[in-house]
């Protein structure tokens, strides 16, 4: 019953795709936020294992180029987003090739592999970039992925209540850890990653309830946030947990909801505090962090930090100049960097640090610019990715949000949506100025030519 609902959800899909290109931009959210990893995994009918994930993703930028570039007439859109996308597809080809040559030649094509995977990446998002023409694509757009995130939550909390029967999406190689640990992962691979998707998607969709007029809407609105605190409890991810904690604190100090803000802090305290299961978990997670009885840091908080070191010290002059790329970090380390931070100049080289910061400096100077004439949604859809990107920013302190798969959607997409919504915002305030300036051109020649219709002699009849 399951191989059949995967296979016609997967054939549904693609239908879909191929008949409205659109569609398949916002419907792309389920299937990589719901996608069976371990299902397809044990049939291996592509080679190298390639997932049905990527081939969805490149039959959708194929579809995009041709039907609306090529016939449509939609032009390449040469902004924000298409650069920050195509500098982080070379710069991390280059670190994955510099690393490459290090590695023994039988293991290359996992590194190819890995070259390939970020021309997927790339075609995905300049998809979706070409897929938004409107308000109302923001709208979807925002509103599908948001749906997606919740979707995916559940699937975290099905998995950490029925480990067993939900390990078709499970990570193949975690099967065992998993069994070990008890945290849930869903479709994201690991718990982290999970926990990064979860606390970011919340940090965006407590956003949209200031657009919301209906107590109805509000209520739907509180019950998806619940649903993806709970995933996020679920992952056991102190990480995640940092990254909501630290995010909401903000906003309940310094945002615009700072009332949402402390219902979602009181909310995840409550959880913790009421759900003996959850409660358990939470205290075994936050206790290994720090000793009060011993005075002394948890095994895992001193590792990351001797990881820090270690990626630094073991860097060569090649690696921080064109990188090493995630494999090869791992394989002269033994572990990733746990902190997209190192990683940006120990695994990517100078390249990503100069990547970096022409993304993050550009991304929140077209986050807090405005125009005269801005539509509310845009205004949300502001704020909402920039309260994403904390939520990221503080996630990747202490793991490698920008080497990971799911972190790595998120933030490109946070920049595709941040891009279009303010083009599309600078185009409609244009239009309106243009009206405007046209109306009051149209008044002042009325009002000049009021003088020649009231001067005119009256026709006197003869």
């Amino acid at each position: 019953m399951l191989s059949l609902s995967i296979l016609m959800a997967t054939f549904a899909a693609f239908v879909v795709l191929c008949v409205k290109p659109k569609w398949g931009s916002y419907i792309v959210w389920f299937v990589l936020f719901t996608y069976p990893h371990n299902w397809w995994f044990q049939r291996q009918w592509i080679p190298l294992n390639i997932g049905v994930d990527d081939l969805f993703c490149i039959l959708l930028f194929l579809i995009v180029v041709l039907r609306r570039n090529l016939f449509g007439g939609v032009a390449v859109r040469w902004g924000y987003a298409f650069w920050v996308l195509s500098g982080f597809l070379w710069v991390a080809s280059i670190a994955i090739i510099s690393g490459s040559l290090d590695a023994p030649a039988f293991e290359r094509v996992l590194y190819y592999k890995d070259v390939m995977k970020l021309f997927v990446y790339w075609g995905l998002f300049y998809a979706i970039l070409h897929c938004i023409d409107d308000v109302q694509d923001v709208r979807r757009q925002f509103t599908w992925f948001a749906l997606a995130s919740v979707v995916g939550g559940g699937i975290v909390i099905l998995h950490g209540l029925f480990p067993g029967r939900m390990s078709a999406w499970s990570n193949p190689l975690l099967l065992d850890i998993e069994g070990v640990t008890g945290r849930a992962s869903g479709a994201f691979l690991n718990p982290n990653n999970a926990a990064c998707i979860m606390a970011c998607s919340l940090a965006m969709i407590v956003t949209a309830i200031r657009l919301q007029r209906s107590f109805v809407s509000k209520l739907c609105i509180y019950g998806l946030c619940g649903i993806l605190l709970v995933a996020l409890l679920v992952t056991r991810s102190r990480s995640g947990l940092l990254a909501m904690a630290g995010t909401f604190c903000l906003m309940a100090v310094v945002g615009q909801n700072k009332r949402v803000a402390w219902m979602i802090l009181l909310g995840g305290i409550l959880l913790g505090t009421f759900f003996v299961g959850i409660r358990q978990a939470v205290q075994e997670r936050v206790a290994t962090v720090y000793s009060s009885s011993s005075g002394t840091w948890g095994g895992n908080v001193t590792g990351r930090v001797d990881m820090w070191i270690s990626y630094v010290q073991t860097a060569t002059p090649q690696n921080y100049l064109l990188g090493q790329g995630h494999r090869a970090g791992i394989a002269r380390n033994s572990s990733e960097t746990h902190s997209a931070y190192v990683s940006l100049l120990t695994v990517y080289g100078l390249g990503g640090l100069a990547w970096a910061v022409f993304s993050v400096g550009t991304f929140f100077r077209k986050a807090f610019e405005r125009e005269p004439y801005e539509d509310p949604l845009i205004m949300i859809v502001r704020c909402g990715c920039v309260w994403a990107l904390v939520a990221w920013g503080i996630y990747a302190m202490s793991a490698d949000a920008i080497s990971s798969q799911y972190p790595r959607y998120l933030l490109f997409y946070m920049v595709v949506l941040l891009d279009r919504a303010s083009a599309i915002s600078c185009q409609v305030s244009q239009e309106v100025l243009w009206e405007d300036e046209y109306l009051d051109a149209m008044e002042s020649f009325e009002e000049a030519c009021e003088p020649f219709e009231t001067s005119q002699p009256e026709c006197t009849s003869l």
